[in-house]
């Protein structure tokens, strides 16, 4: 299962919570802080949250991710991806939707593709200090049966765009992202 996810509320702080609760080994997949201090910092604040449960993996360039994340999802443990947006670095997926082109990256959705594994999205909502509310959502399946992985993969993302757009859209405060979300033309 692939916990998909926005870059909404702590999310850091919710799959540490998850890993607890769902039984069964769960890897959280972010890139590294671009200030090396910063990096040290957060691999402290993760190492306190790491309870044999719950490991974080960097995508970088030196990781084969795609393989470790794809082995993960067969021995039945969970992934837990942010899928809204595609910083520097990650390979981008184009999505054209109604008049505007998304900037997604590519990977969850073709590993959910190539694994046939559910999306199960999950929004983290802050509520106030300390206060976060979770939501979840139907899951996504990939469909392969028309056109391959690579349309599975369109398919997916197309879906996942649909439901984003309709979060953000109920709390556009809650939504923070740092790089373009969408296509200048």
């Amino acid at each position: 299962m692939i916990l998909c996810t926005a870059h909404m509320g702590s999310y850091d702080a919710a799959a540490a919570c998850f890993a607890g609760k769902m039984g069964r080994h769960f890897f959280a997949v972010r890139l590294p802080e671009r200030n090396p201090r910063l990096q040290r910092l957060r691999e402290e604040g993760i190492r306190r949250m790491e309870d044999g449960t719950y490991t974080v993996l960097y995508n970088s360039s030196e990781s084969v991710l795609a393989v470790e994340l794809l082995r993960a999802l067969q021995r039945r443990d969970w992934v837990a991806l942010q899928a809204d947006r595609a910083p520097a670095g990650l390979t981008v997926m184009e999505l054209p939707d109604r008049g505007k082109t998304w900037l997604l990256p590519k990977g969850p959705f073709v590993l959910a593709a190539a694994a046939g594994a559910l999306c199960l999205p999950a929004f983290v909502q802050r509520q106030g200090h300390r206060r976060y509310r979770i939501t979840f959502h139907a899951p996504l399946q990939p469909d392969r049966t028309a056109g391959g992985r690579e349309a599975a993969a369109i398919r997916l993302a197309h879906d996942w765009t649909d439901l984003l757009a309709r979060v953000v859209r109920q709390r556009p405060d809650q939504w923070l992202v740092f790089e373009p979300a969408f296509a200048t033309s």
